[in-house]
């Protein structure tokens, strides 16, 4: 690419064009941290947040093009540190000594955010900020009543990329969140509060994942790619108005209303499964973090049998939401358990 100067411009120009190119880049360059055919991440260097995030729920290591909006992230008086292998903390200085605010760590499909409660300390939320120009995003669950937050377990969806099951140890953690246009800058916003004193230690999981009426063939077919990539791109919640609309940050119109009446002629599969999990993990007063820590075959699959019994989920559905391994694992132990009830 040329670029035209003028000559009268001289010096003083060739450093302003210099600290431009300076300034822009420092915002919209950021790197990942981490990498896999399903996760690109980075993080902010000096603010909980993210600086780098995209995802493919597909497992093919496509579409990773960075969402954030990075130069809204603030500059934050944190300090970004890596820890183990794909593992990484914010601290801050408190009376001179560091003290950590949140501990994060990435695997293939997996994000954990893990915050302690500290007293006397201020910590700050843990930041997901979009470029809404970058992609539509959206967060799906329950709101809280007269509140910009949802409950977890929530959904977390960028159209075209893919999906985040987001769950929390704590059954009543929310997350902050928020969408606006121009701001100047669209933006859609998810905070993930820190740790309270009740609850002493907060972690949230993100899992990506695929969510989409499963018919047959479609895994094998590429033709339904974008199908089960971005079947849930129709929905989107619009934390202001507290109600399903175009976008996140866009008005209600009547076709959306009428697509979304549709959807809800039946209670999908998925709706009526989370419904059954949720109540037997309330009924065995386990939370996500006990479901994780269980053996694969331990009551769990007695809730798995349910899940057979009552609903039309599959199998792969069912081995993820109840974290029993693969669905060939869990088709293994269904099999005996029910050889051994004969």
């Amino acid at each position: 690419m040329q670029t035209m100067t003028n000559p009268s411009c001289g010096r003083a120009c060739a450093a302003l064009v210099f600290l431009s190119v300076v300034v822009s880049g420092s915002a919209d360059d950021a790197r990942p941290e981490f990498q896999s055919s399903r996760l690109s991440v980075g993080l902010a260097p000096a603010t909980p947040a993210f600086a780098f995030f995209a995802v493919d729920s597909l497992g093919r290591g496509e579409r990773l093009e960075n969402v954030i909006l990075n130069r809204k992230l603030g500059e934050g008086n944190s300090t970004l540190e890596a820890l183990e292998q794909n593992a990484f903390r914010y601290t801050q200085l408190a009376d001179g000594k560091p003290i950590e605010l949140w501990r994060v760590k990435f695997s293939e499909h997996r994000i954990v955010l893990r915050s302690e409660f500290v007293p006397h300390a201020t910590v700050p939320p843990f930041v997901l900020l979009i470029d809404q120009k970058k992609n539509h995003a959206t967060l799906l669950g329950h709101l809280v009543p007269g509140e910009m937050k949802v409950r977890t377990p929530a959904v977390l969806h960028l159209p075209d990329q893919g999906t985040f099951r987001i769950t929390a140890n704590h059954t009543n953690a929310a997350l902050d969140y928020d969408a606006r246009r121009r701001q100047p800058e669209n933006f859609v916003r998810v905070e993930f509060p820190p740790a309270t004193k009740e609850q002493g230690m907060v972690e949230y999981t993100q899992n990506v994942t695929l969510i989409h009426p499963e018919l047959p063939g479609l895994a094998d077919n590429p033709l339904y790619d974008g199908y089960r990539r971005s079947f849930l791109n129709l929905i989107q919640l619009h934390p202001r108005l507290r109600t399903l609309a175009n976008n996140s940050s866009s008005d209600v119109c009547g076709f959306c209303l009428w697509q979304y009446a549709e959807l809800a002629v039946q209670e999908s599969a998925a709706a009526k499964a989370e419904r059954i999990v949720k109540g037997e993990l309330t009924k065995r007063k386990w939370d996500e973090k006990t479901l994780a820590a269980r053996r694969k075959g331990d009551a769990r699959k007695v809730v798995a049998q349910r899940l057979r019994r009552e609903t039309t989920v599959t199998l792969a559905w069912i081995a993820d939401r109840l974290q029993m391994g693969t669905q060939t694992h869990l088709a293994h132990l269904l099999y005996w358990s029910k050889r051994d009830e004969k």
